[in-house]
């Protein structure tokens, strides 16, 4: 009777140690699925973009200016041919970078929809008092001999 009881006592401590172990993992896996990516990767990504597409635009410039120097050379000349290839070279740079800057645009469109921004809003409300909670009052001052504003303010 008593190693039945004792028994049943241990298989009921058992599952519960099953089930609070599976409600800490279904907990955690809630709030890691919560928490997003840092904006920072984002904000790294968009700038990268940004870079690339203006650097594969200087070199479209660059290959416009050489075509129009080499028109502006005799039919045959050397400097014609060195300003092809200096043209060809700057177009494939050029391609290469526009295509870059379009992967890297898609990418950062994907990591747009993972990034968790309420994050940054949250710790900025916390790094900083609300501007509810703070009051500033900027009064003219005239003297006799003087002019001058007073700034007058209540912090939290």
């Amino acid at each position: 009777m008593r190693r039945s009881c004792l028994m049943l006592v241990l298989v009921t401590l058992m599952a519960a140690d099953v089930a609070r172990a599976q409600e800490r993992s279904s907990a955690l896996a809630t709030e890691e699925s919560a928490v997003g990516l840092s904006p920072t990767l984002f904000w790294f990504a968009a700038s990268a973009t940004i870079i690339s597409a203006s650097l594969g635009g200087f070199y479209a410039l660059r290959v416009r200016d050489l075509y129009d120097r080499a028109e502006a050379l005799a039919g045959v000349s050397p400097e014609r041919l060195e300003l092809r290839d200096d043209m060809k070279r700057a177009e494939v740079t050029a391609d290469v970078l526009f295509a870059s800057a379009l992967v890297l645009a898609a990418g950062t469109t994907v990591l747009a929809f993972h990034v968790d921004w309420r994050a940054t809003d949250r710790s900025a409300s916390r790094a900083r008092p609300s501007q509810a909670k703070m009051r500033w009052r900027l009064t003219p001052v005239l003297l006799p001999s003087a002019q001058a504003l007073q700034l007058r303010g209540t912090f939290p």
